[in-house]
């Protein structure tokens, strides 16, 4: 009987243990998936705004890609993400099929900063020396964290930046967007496009999706003020499919 008992008590220990044990990335493709000439990385799924792709409309898909949004409530380490890069360029043709590597994903990647400029410096100083690096974000990071990131992004390796703009008005961004983060605006959004439009080492886009209640001639007005280009995303309004 002692052993019986020693047996359920070590078999009930292992079952309290097994759900904080650390999830396996044994699959590059929960971490990286490819469109175009582009290799994207997931770092999160958590969002301070409405995620990026919700933004594009309910009809929105992804189907050139086996993307796929990280697991619940799992978030990959520095060093298996750089793995997971690594498992892509090589089961590829190597570097030279991709003309960047994009930090986005279902979330947003400034939530997870330390990573990002983690896995930044780790790309640059190996598989991906000779690879821009770009980050597509909600441009609040630097009302997220208190500071102007935009140094510690251009040192840490990243050339690009994309920051979802959306709208002109900012009444209208609080509708879409629905910012989470205590001072999230389109008035911080454009104070981040300037910032790294200012810092001179980083390539800046603002998109803004087709939107029938957005006026997109104001939002590309507004990004060639800031200093930035502007590119439009199409909008899926009922089940359709896009890239």
């Amino acid at each position: 009987r002692p052993h019986h008992t020693t047996s359920l008590s070590l078999l009930l220990l292992l079952a309290l243990l097994a759900p904080v044990c650390p999830a396996k990335f044994d699959d590059p493709a929960m971490i990286t998936y490819a469109l175009g000439r582009g290799l994207y990385v997931a770092l999160t799924n958590r969002a301070n705004t409405t995620p990026l792709f919700n933004t594009r409309g309910p009809g929105f898909k992804i189907t050139s890609t086996q993307f796929e949004p990280l697991p619940e409530g799992i978030e990959p380490e520095t060093q298996q993400v750089l793995a997971a890069v690594g498992s892509a360029l090589a089961l590829t043709l190597g570097p030279a099929k991709y003309d960047s590597i994009v930090f986005a994903g279902f979330g947003e990647p400034t939530l997870r900063l330390g990573s990002l400029l983690e896995v930044c410096q780790g790309l640059k100083a190996g598989v991906a020396k000779d690879i821009p690096l770009r980050l597509s974000t909600n441009g609040l990071g630097n009302v997220l964290h208190g500071r102007d990131l935009i140094p510690e992004l251009a040192a840490s390796g990243i050339m690009g930046v994309t920051v979802a703009l959306n709208t002109a008005c900012p009444q209208q961004y609080s509708e879409l967007m629905r910012p989470e983060t205590a001072g999230g605006s389109l008035d911080a959004v454009c104070e981040f496009v300037r910032s790294c439009v200012s810092c001179g080492k980083l390539e800046v886009e603002c998109t803004v999706v087709e939107h029938p209640e957005v006026d997109v001639s104001a939002v590309q007005v507004l990004a060639k003020s800031l200093g930035a280009t502007c590119r439009m995303r199409t909008y899926h309004p009922a089940e359709q499919s896009a890239l």
